[in-house]
């Protein structure tokens, strides 16, 4: 079973699978991705999925990563830049030089580009190209989503952007056939048994939010939720998976159970390798005919955390690549929690939804993204009410809305961008 450490689709995943194909000639053609890292997660599973998609057109893909810390903090004269990519360059100098033995002929792919200033990106490529005797070729530079920069692809929902990052066919085919067990072995280490009758909830929270802040994403994601799917079932389970987690998150969430008067009762519980404990339990005095069980721990093995998306009723994810791989997996948009530097993404999506159900599908979809407003530090959310529910449930927007999502798959855009550019000189 893959481990996901630290991300929910790790930049390990697809090395072992690279590395079997270094002996292949590809036609000559290969493709370095320059993979600019910052906080690691998702920089690092942008390059790896992009692999899987050079690979899959015969084309030899390496990725060659780089801590953009090297540049924080430092001078920006072009010389002080230039020896900071000449050291990069001498630290990875083995493994440019192979590439550049096997052939001359290699393209480079920046991702994701925007975590690099213009002057640094330059200079490093030229550096490189000059240095190793690589064809001068335009490299193609791609952002994560929801960033527009001149030159640039983006990622993202925006008419004038690629679309989302699909989870593999063969990923999502698997999945579907094996998710009932692998759910069954997630429960069964909750010392708990699997019952159908009862709702399944995946949270994917980013522990770079302070863990108030997360604490109450989590509350929001509860009382929506059972407004929308909680009036026929007693029992609701929510499993929280943080990308870091810590004490001082079930701390803050304890604290926010006890503060807010919710009408339900609260088992609160903390899981870590397939061990848990009861934290504390709320409202056990109370008539309340719903039962919320709350799991907090850190990050699940990967084909666990595919499995419980396909599984749950709802989920909530983050960033760029759980989201993308919640698409794929379920064809339907979860809940978002949202940082201020997405705000032209989730724009976009509202967008989508306005077009295609007005008011009434964009506050829907407006319930569902919690996190914070762009222009002030400010958590921005939605509370769902039956009216909307009722309304919506009339037509068939919702249905509409998630089509057009997941058919903003920018796989066969990204094939044409990168045979385009190994066929050029």
């Amino acid at each position: 079973m893959i481990e996901r450490t630290p991300s929910p689709t790790p930049a390990t995943l697809h090395f072992s699978q690279v590395a079997k194909n270094k002996s292949a000639t590809f036609n000559g053609r290969c493709v370095i991705i320059i993979n600019p890292i910052a906080l690691g997660y998702g920089d690092k599973s942008l390059a790896v999925k992009l692999s899987r998609i050079i690979q899959l057109q015969n084309i030899k893909v390496e990725i060659l990563p780089i801590n953009i810390g090297v540049f924080e903090n430092s001078p920006s004269s072009s010389e002080d830049i230039t020896q900071i990519c000449t050291d990069i360059i001498s630290e990875n100098n083995e493994f440019l030089a192979s590439v550049a033995m096997t052939s001359n002929n290699v393209s480079l792919v920046v991702a994701p580009a925007n975590l690099l200033f213009y002057n640094e990106r330059e200079i490093l490529i030229n550096l490189i190209q000059t240095t190793y005797n690589y064809k001068k070729k335009t490299p193609v530079l791609i952002n994560e989503m929801g960033t527009l920069l001149p030159k640039c692809y983006s990622l993202g929902f925006n008419e004038k952007e690629l679309g989302y990052l699909p989870t593999s066919n063969k990923t999502v085919t698997h999945i579907a056939k094996n998710y009932k067990i692998n759910v069954d072995n997630l429960i069964d280490s909750f010392q708990l048994t699997f019952n159908p009758n009862h709702l399944y909830f995946l949270g994917y929270l980013s522990s770079f939010i302070e863990p108030i802040i997360n604490a109450l994403c989590m509350i929001l994601f509860i009382q929506n939720t059972q407004a929308e799917h909680g009036a026929d079932h007693s029992v609701s389970h929510y499993v929280l998976s943080y990308t870091d987690f810590t004490k001082d998150i079930i701390q803050e969430v304890e604290q926010k159970l006890g503060l807010f008067k919710l009408n339900y009762t609260f088992n609160l519980y903390q899981y870590n390798e397939n061990n848990i404990k009861l934290i504390a339990s709320f409202n056990t005095d109370k008539q309340y005919s719903r039962i919320i069980n709350i799991y907090c721990g850190g990050m699940m093995p990967q084909e666990i955390f595919f499995s419980f998306i396909k599984a749950s009723k709802d989920g909530m994810m983050t960033g760029d690549h759980s989201l993308s791989e919640y698409i794929s997996l379920t064809g339907s948009f979860p809940y978002y929690q949202k940082h201020s530097f997405k705000e032209l993404m989730v724009k976009s999506i509202l967008d989508i939804a306005e077009q295609i159900g007005g008011d009434c599908l964009k506050h829907y979809i407006s319930t569902k993204i919690i996190g914070f407003n762009k222009y002030e530090t400010r958590l921005d959310f939605k509370r769902l009410y039956k009216p909307l529910l009722d309304e919506i449930a009339q037509t068939d927007v919702k249905q509409k809305f998630e089509q057009a999502i997941a058919a903003k798959n920018a796989e066969p855009l990204l094939i044409k961008i990168f045979n385009n550019l190994v066929a050029s000189v």
